[in-house]
Order: C-alpha cells, then structure tokens, then sequence
C-alpha cells in the first residue's frame, strides 16, 4: 500500500513538474516571438548543393522583405500559396529550432534552427525533416540547407 502511494505521489510530481516545463516552454517561446516581431529584410543567402557545395545566391526582389507578425512569417513580395507560413519554436534547444508549416497546407514545412544577434536573425533551413540543420556552418551540414541572413528594418526606412 505504501509503494502505491509513494508512486502515485512520483506521478503527481512528474506531471506538475511537466506542466510548469510547458509553461516555461511557452513563455519562453512567446519572448522569442516578440523579439522577432516586425519587418525583415533578406541580405545574404548561401545554400548547400547536393553535391555538398555551399554557394552565396542573389536575394530575388521578390522575397526580399519579410514579416514577422504574431507567429506568422510573410513573406511581403509573393502573393501565393505558402507565402504565410506559421512559426514553431522549441526555444530549449540550442541553437534555437524552427519549424515554418505552410498556412492551409500543413503538408509543405520547413525545419532549421534560428539565432538573433541584435538586428541580424540567422536561419538555417532545409525541407528534409530528418536532416535539421545542427549548426549555421553549412560546410558540416550532410543535407541540402539554406542559411538566410535578415536585418531588421528600421521603422524609418
């Protein structure tokens, strides 16, 4: 009888203690959000080939601007599907993870993993779900990836 309860007692901590690690997971994914929120502006982008190359591609006017609302990602320039995409986060990774799903097509996703340095947001991205990037080096990376490098926009500009 004593072992019952010592274990019911184990079970009732282990779920307290699940549910206070959601709600630190929570609010720690809210503060990310807001410290994304705003205008993007796409500087820089390199890719890694299949053929494990990693080469710098020229940003398309296009898909220049980005928005970050809430905890969508829009992208400002394409009027199409998939150019609203929802933003996951499990901020207690390091680096951070990212996953972007499509909204109303939950089927077309992207992982990676993001860092925000002051006014540079790094993303590393790939859309192989099992091959998430582990670093923003993509010389080590084993899959195709990109890695974007975004500056905020200044309210002013």
């Amino acid at each position: 009888m004593i072992c019952r309860i010592a274990r019911l007692g184990i079970l009732i901590a282990l779920a307290g203690s699940a549910a206070i690690a959601q709600d630190d997971k929570g609010l720690a994914k809210e503060k990310i959000l807001e410290q994304l929120q705003g205008r993007w502006e796409l500087k820089r982008v390199w890719e890694i080939t299949s053929e494990a190359k990693v080469i710098e591609r020229p940003v398309r006017d296009v898909e220049r601007y980005l928005l970050i609302k809430k905890d969508l990602l829009i992208s400002e320039g394409a009027q199409r599907e998939g150019s609203a995409m929802r933003i996951n986060l499990d901020p207690f990774r390091s680096p951070i993870w990212l996953d972007l799903v499509a909204v109303g097509a939950p089927e077309k996703f992207i992982v990676g993993i993001m860092k925000l340095e002051k006014e540079q947001l790094y993303l590393c991205l790939t859309i192989d779900p099992k091959s998430r990037p582990k670093g923003f080096d993509l010389q080590k990376e084993k899959a195709p990836a990109r890695l974007l490098l975004l500056q905020r926009v200044k309210r002013s500009e």
